[in-house]
């Protein structure tokens, strides 16, 4: 498992919602400090994102259910990074592949398997459950645990914006 390569990411929140009440009060710009090795700083307490065997916590589950559409639209690929944190097995189950695609714009492919263990189906089932992420991003399931979702990669124009 990679859950140690996001130690101290930062995903920024710019919605409002639920998610927000995981948001670090010391950190004025309204980011919240993931860490999938100990979770979320709220008030003084840390919400975990893993239990002891490995399974995302209902607050992670939570946390992807409710994550804020503008921020989703904004930098999708950052909830992506925190999800493969969590990931059991990724070395095996998780594929980026950049690309193109049909109408000419850069893309990454996500390409995951659940190796059948009930902590990733839990993962994607939350992702599912986020309507936002789910109707711009999924782009196929098969039988046996497998999904691809395709996100659209900022242009290299410089200014910032997807084309």
């Amino acid at each position: 498992m990679n859950a140690g390569d996001k130690t101290g990411e930062t995903i920024e929140m710019i919605g409002s919602g639920e998610p927000t009440n995981l948001t670090d009060p010391a950190n004025s710009t309204g980011a919240v400090v993931l860490d999938t090795q100990k979770g979320a700083g709220v008030g003084g307490q840390t919400l975990e994102f893993l239990d002891e065997d490995g399974y995302p916590t209902d607050h992670a589950l939570e946390f992807l259910r409710l994550y804020p559409a503008d921020s989703l639209i904004r930098e999708p690929r950052k909830l992506m990074d925190f999800v493969r944190g969590l990931w059991q097995y990724s070395d095996w189950g998780w594929r980026e592949t950049l690309g193109v695609n049909p109408f000419g714009r850069r893309v990454v492919e996500y390409s995951v398997s659940t190796g059948g263990w009930s902590g990733n189906e839990l993962l994607v089932g939350a992702l599912r459950d986020n309507r936002v992420f789910w109707s711009l991003f999924w782009q196929e399931s098969r039988r046996g645990g497998h999904f691809k979702f395709e996100m659209e990669l900022p242009s290299q124009d410089g200014d910032g914006s997807s084309r």
